[in-house]
């Protein structure tokens, strides 16, 4: 039996505590609850949207991997960059990524 999702306030407790945002948009909201209730989700917003938090902050709360891939190294690295500054266990797989260290990963 799967536990039930969070609830809201304890999504915003989440943000706040360890990204340090004062508040989540509707749409992150309803996109986070739903990944955490183990639905498909596909959301698409503008630049600056706040997508990332959108499985950034699901993945402090889920027991397994997350999953992430995207097309661009540069938004790749930042993000991996914010992630190990807080805290969030991480492992970046990349053409920049030598066969060693994907082997360790």
């Amino acid at each position: 039996m799967r536990s039930a999702p969070p609830r809201v306030d304890e999504l915003r407790q989440v943000a706040r505590q360890r990204f340090g945002i004062a508040r989540l948009h509707r749409e992150q909201e309803r996109t986070i609850g739903a990944v955490l209730a183990g639905r498909d989700v596909l959301l698409v917003l503008p630049t600056g949207g706040g997508k990332s938090l959108c499985y950034q902050l699901p993945s402090l709360l889920l027991p397994r991997p997350t999953v992430v891939v995207s097309p661009l190294l540069a938004l790749l690295e930042d993000q991996f960059l914010k992630l190990q500054q807080l805290g969030v266990p991480t492992v970046r797989l990349d053409s920049t990524v030598g066969v060693a260290d994907r082997r360790a990963a």
